[in-house]
């Protein structure tokens, strides 16, 4: 008796454009310098909610126009007014960098989006860090924190394929720290392993009592 064996299933072309192995393989990966990597000192890995344009950089956009054919305004303002902390001299030392970011280059180039919900939903991708200039004999806490990066709402335009600015969001909700279940870290654990976030789950629900970053 002979086995034939069965074809495997083949991808939509859609689909097959989205997977980990076409995003990886399909075009040059951009040349960087190092520092782009890395995050130091350490205060900076929780960036500050406000604009990553300068005014003059702003002027060169190109609008989007909603429905009505109005132009949305562009954010110049920080969300949140922030106070710039002065890192300690042992924290300043240490650099955090993070790892599969070719992987992730790719996600931001092409818009990636998440569906979450109030269960919590987990990331991805998967969060995962490396660090460098820690103290082999100290303890760390290792956290994170997600923030908006504008104070707008959006809405997904169907015939243009994109998202519009619909307006002002809602104020932001208190930060809530994601701290590692695995923390505290001795240094030296620190610079032989990487650290993953892959337990870490997102939910659009306020009244959150589990835990998960509230988005």
């Amino acid at each position: 008796m002979e086995y034939t064996s069965s074809p495997k299933p083949q991808l939509s072309s859609r689909a097959n454009a989205f997977s980990i192995a076409a995003l990886m393989s399909s075009g040059k990966t951009k040349d960087k310098e190092t520092e782009e990597n890395t995050i130091k000192p350490l205060e900076q890995f929780v960036e500050k909610s406000s604009c990553n344009q300068s005014l003059a950089d702003l002027s060169t956009l190109e609008p989007h126009a909603d429905f009505s054919g109005n132009t949305p305004p562009i954010c110049t303002e920080p969300l949140i007014p922030t106070t710039p902390s002065v890192p300690s001299e042992e924290m300043a030392k240490i650099s955090c960098s993070l790892e599969t970011k070719e992987l992730w280059d790719k996600f931001h180039e092409l818009g990636t989006e998440m569906i979450i919900t109030k269960s919590g939903r987990r990331m991805f991708p998967t969060i995962r860090v490396s660090f460098s200039g820690v103290d082999p004999d100290a303890k760390y806490i290792v956290l994170m924190d997600i923030v908006p990066v504008d104070n707008k709402r959006y809405r997904y335009a169907y015939h243009r394929s994109s998202w519009l600015v619909a307006g002002k969001a809602d104020p932001p909700l208190p930060a809530r720290l994601y701290v590692h279940p695995d923390s505290p870290f001795t240094g030296e654990q620190l610079l032989k392993q990487m650290v993953s976030f892959e337990k870490v789950k997102l939910t659009n629900n306020e009244l959150d009592q589990h835990g998960h970053v509230r988005i």
